[in-house]
């Protein structure tokens, strides 16, 4: 089973007709940079996250996990509650 590739020639419009609309465009660090947010904001232990996302070392796991000022303001709010 699986998605059967185009010839060569054709590789570009093979990957259009199988690609979802949303993601034509995106690079496969923006789908990986988005991964890395979900399952970090999922609460995943970053053992299992990397495992999944394939980072093979911290260092460069850490600079796909943008934090938003959201995800700031959702921490202060927290530690907020505890006290």
């Amino acid at each position: 089973m699986g998605v059967r590739l185009p010839a060569r020639g054709d590789r570009a419009k093979g990957v259009e007709e199988i690609a979802r609309p949303q993601l034509l465009g995106r690079l496969v660090h923006d789908l990986r940079r988005t991964a890395v947010r979900n399952l970090e904001r999922a609460g995943v232990p970053r053992s299992v996250a990397m495992k999944l996302t394939g980072h093979k070392t911290e260092a460069v796991y850490r600079r796909y996990a943008i934090v938003a000022e959201a995800d700031l303001r959702e921490g202060v709010t927290k530690l907020a509650k505890l006290a």
